[in-house]
C-alpha cells in the first residue's frame, strides 16, 4: 500500500476524533447519544483490525496445541470440532469417568 494512503486503523481513527471533538459538542439528546455509539462502534472496528493478525496467530498456536501438529487454522479448527463430538460421544456412554473422557481426548 503505498504511504500516501493511510491504514484503516488510522481512518477510523481521525473519524471517531472528529465525531467527539467537533461534533458531539454541538449536539444534543437523541443525536448526541447515537453519536457517542457510533464513536464506540468505530472504536472497537479499529481495535479488532490492529488486534487481527496478533489474535489470529495466537488462535493457530491454541489450536496446533490441543490438535497435535501443525495445518491451517481452518482444518485444524475443524479437526478439533471433531475431535470434540468423538469426546462428547464416548463420554455419554454410561460408565465412562472424567479421567478416562481426558485420556481419550488426548
Amino acid at each position: 500500500m503505498p504511504q500516501s494512503m493511510p491504514s484503516a486503523p488510522v481512518l477510523l481513527t481521525a473519524a471517531v476524533k472528529y465525531l467527539e471533538e467537533e461534533l458531539l459538542p454541538t449536539l444534543t439528546g437523541y443525536h448526541r447519544f447515537q453519536t457517542r455509539v457510533t464513536a464506540n462502534v468505530l472504536n472497537i472496528v479499529r481495535r479488532e483490525l490492529e488486534l487481527r493478525e496478533t489474535q489470529s496467530a495466537a488462535e493457530h498456536e491454541r489450536l496446533r496445541a490441543l490438535v497435535g501438529h501443525d495445518s491451517d487454522t481452518e482444518s485444524l479448527s475443524r479437526e478439533l470440532s471433531v475431535k470434540a463430538a468423538i469426546l462428547v460421544t464416548r463420554v455419554c456412554r454410561p460408565g465412562v469417568g472424567i479421567r478416562q473422557v481426558y485420556i481419550c481426548f488426548l
